[in-house]
C-alpha cells in the first residue's frame, strides 16, 4: 500500500497504473495549492484514494481503474455521497425544488452515472459539494424565515426572492403546503 500526504511527491508516484495514474497526479497537481492537505493511497485491491482537507472538510475519492470513465465514489465529511445527498423529507426536497429547480441532489450530480463524463475532474466534483452545501443551508433559511413569517409576519410578505433571489416571488409557497 502506498502513500503520500505531501502535495510535491505526487511526481514521485510510481506504483498506480500508468494511464489512472497519470491522471489522478495531473488533478492532484492542479488544485494541491487550495487544500490543506493531500493524499494519494494506492489500495492492495488496485483502487485509488484520493483524499483533499481544507477548512474542516474532508474530502475522500474511491477511485476504480476505469477512472476517467467512471465516476468515483467520494465521501464527505464522513458521509457516503448517497448520505450526503439524502434530504431529510418531503418539506426540504419541496423547498429545494422551489429555490433551485432540482428534483434532487443525487439525480442532478456530477457523480451520477448519468451525467458523469471523462472530461469532469475531482475539482469540478469537489466544487458541486461545496454548492450543495450552500444550497442546504438556504433550505434551512428558507424554513426558519417560513416559520418567523407565520408567527410574526403577513403571509404576503415576499422574503423569498429577497433571501434567495427567486425570479418569481408569486409561486411562495405556504409553510402547510410541505408539511
Amino acid at each position: 500500500m502506498l502513500r503520500t500526504t505531501n502535495a510535491d511527491e505526487i511526481d514521485q508516484i510510481v506504483s498506480i497504473p500508468k494511464l489512472v495514474g497519470k491522471r489522478i497526479k495531473r488533478e492532484c497537481q492542479i488544485i494541491r495549492h487550495q487544500y490543506d492537505s493531500l493524499f494519494v493511497e494506492y489500495t492492495q485491491d488496485a483502487d485509488i484514494l484520493v483524499g483533499f482537507k481544507r477548512d474542516g472538510n474532508q474530502y475522500i475519492f474511491h477511485i476504480e481503474q476505469n477512472y476517467p470513465f467512471a465516476a468515483p465514489r467520494v465521501k464527505i465529511n464522513g458521509l457516503s455521497q448517497h448520505e450526503f445527498f439524502r434530504l431529510p423529507s418531503k418539506r426540504f426536497t419541496t423547498i429545494l425544488e422551489y429555490i433551485t429547480g432540482l428534483d434532487c441532489f443525487c439525480c442532478s450530480s456530477l457523480l451520477c452515472k448519468n451525467n458523469w463524463g471523462p472530461a469532469l475532474t475531482l475539482e469540478k466534483v469537489i466544487n458541486q459539494i461545496e454548492e450543495y452545501k450552500k444550497i442546504k443551508l438556504n433550505i434551512q433559511k428558507k424554513i426558519l424565515a417560513d416559520q418567523i413569517k407565520q408567527k410574526y409576519l403577513n403571509r404576503d410578505i415576499d422574503l423569498d426572492s429577497w433571501l434567495f433571489n427567486i425570479s418569481v416571488p408569486c409561486l411562495c409557497l405556504p409553510a402547510r403546503q410541505y408539511h
